[in-house]
């Protein structure tokens, strides 16, 4: 079982404990035993980027290895690596240490090096995309390959 700094909502319910399960192509995250799971799949960009696992859920919703046993959930409003983020943006913390869970609340210092962290990896990321954008990969007619970070 995870805990999380805040709660954290699925559909329409919030949680504060989750069942995360890790696998190295994704990472499912469910709020009990029969609710349905948000499945996070492996970016292989970020993770290379980032030297960190990193998955993917949707356009803007991200897991990021942190440390042994735990997570960190960032929405990136506009896609990871297009913007970069700031502490207005969403994150949490899905941690197997309750404590841990608590202490990014109650400690303004945990909170701060969180966000630092987030700030460097969004700096990152903003590279790679700058990088990636720059590059002449993609054909100019017909189909053509997306990406989205």
């Amino acid at each position: 079982m995870y805990h999380t700094a805040t709660e954290h909502k699925i559909g329409e319910q919030l949680f504060n404990s989750l069942k995360v399960t890790a696998e190295k192509k994704y990472v499912k995250v469910r709020g009990c035993e029969t609710c349905p799971a948000e499945t996070y799949k492996r970016h292989k960009l970020a993770s290379k980027a980032l030297a960190r696992d990193t998955y993917k859920l949707s356009h803007t919703d991200y897991i990021i290895a942190h440390s042994e046993g735990t997570y960190l959930w960032v929405k990136f409003p506009a896609g990871l690596g297009k913007k970069k983020w700031s502490k207005e943006d969403p994150y949490n913390v899905f941690t197997r240490e309750s404590d841990y869970a608590q202490s990014v609340n109650d400690d303004p210092e945990i909170k701060r090096d969180l966000e630092k962290t987030l700030r460097h990896y969004s700096k990152i990321m903003h590279k790679e995309y700058k990088k990636f954008k720059t590059q002449d990969l993609l054909p100019r007619t017909g189909l053509i390959t997306t990406m989205f970070f």
